[in-house]
């Protein structure tokens, strides 16, 4: 069982000059944090509580960022965060895990396109994360591996193209690696092969170095007005199953589909708008796998399924 206690103070100040094209962010938070955690036993519930384990945790997380304007319909910006999470819970000696750290920069461009209907941003990032846990092969235990970090862009489309037409579609390349570890865990032998368990230089399991979607949606108006149409196709590159990287998963492609009608209740009260939706995920019936921690945890894919929804609007 787990229990988490936050408090928090949270300070932040924005200043912006040169008639408002320039803006600077400062922030600072302190978290006063007690995280407790004890494995599952067979006593009474209240003395599993009483007995857990117990970490305090205080820490600052500081935070800056600047944006600038040099046009009206285009920012240019960068950004730092420092985090921390609660402890990571307990080893299989009972012991609190420390805390995940985690330290962010990113810097990006943003459009805002055909009279700020659509916006276009682009970003690239890298990320530091200290203390990472992952689960112990095997068992139900985790560990703390050490340190990763995650590097790469984002391109993210969102807004309307025209009265009819609007787009959500975005792009990620992550490269996403440990890059320190714990020294002499020795090997594990799968079939002939033989893997070292040092992770330095392996890719975190699950994680895609590309991944996709492309979702379009039509409103009609005139005679048909209330009726939206929307398909999309959701890509996601091949990946690790596992952090020491013995077997991939493969790549897959997904189509999702939605329709939808708004009209007026004129026999319910106040008349209300009601919209009737459909919605189709996995529409072809793909079969894929969506990630796992090893070869006896994977964890498949939904197969095609229906969504019906009705949504009364006063």
């Amino acid at each position: 069982m787990a229990k988490d206690q936050w408090k928090g103070l949270y300070l932040q100040d924005q200043i912006s000059f040169w008639d408002d094209r320039i803006h600077i962010l400062l922030s600072g938070r302190h978290d006063w944090a007690e995280a407790g955690s004890r494995t599952a036993t067979n006593e009474p519930l209240f003395l599993t509580y009483l007995q857990r384990v117990v970490a305090p945790l205080s820490v600052n997380s500081p935070m800056a960022g600047v944006l600038i304007q040099p046009l009206p319909w285009l920012s240019i910006y960068g950004n730092y965060t420092r985090s921390y999470g609660s402890i990571n819970g307990v080893n299989r000696d009972n012991t609190p895990l420390p805390p995940q750290i985690g330290v962010q920069y990113e810097g990006g461009v943003k459009a805002e396109l055909l009279d700020k209907r659509l916006i276009a941003t682009f970003a690239y990032f890298d990320i530091f994360r200290k203390n990472v846990a992952r689960p112990v092969p095997g068992t139900q235990f985790i560990q703390v591996v050490g340190e990763a970090e995650s590097h790469g862009v984002e391109f993210d489309l969102n807004g309307r193209i025209d009265d009819n037409w609007s787009v959500i579609a975005n792009y990620s390349h992550i490269d996403v690696r440990f890059t320190k570890d714990q020294p002499n865990l020795g090997t594990t032998t799968i079939g002939s092969d033989v893997y070292l368990r040092y992770l330095v230089g392996k890719r975190l399991a699950s994680v895609p170095r590309n991944q996709a979607n492309l979702w379009l949606k039509y409103d009609a108006l005139g005679e048909f007005k209330g009726l939206s149409l929307a398909g999309g196709i959701v890509y996601v590159d091949q990946r690790p199953g596992d952090d020491i990287n013995t077997f991939i998963l493969p790549a897959y492609m997904r189509v999702d589909a939605m329709a939808a009608y708004k009209f007026k209740a004129f026999a319910l009260p106040f008349a209300p708008d009601l919209t009737f939706q459909v919605n189709v995920r996995n529409l072809l019936g793909t079969t894929y796998y969506e990630s796992s921690s090893n070869r006896f945890n994977i964890v498949p894919g939904a197969p095609r399924s229906f969504l019906a929804s009705l949504r009364a609007e006063f």
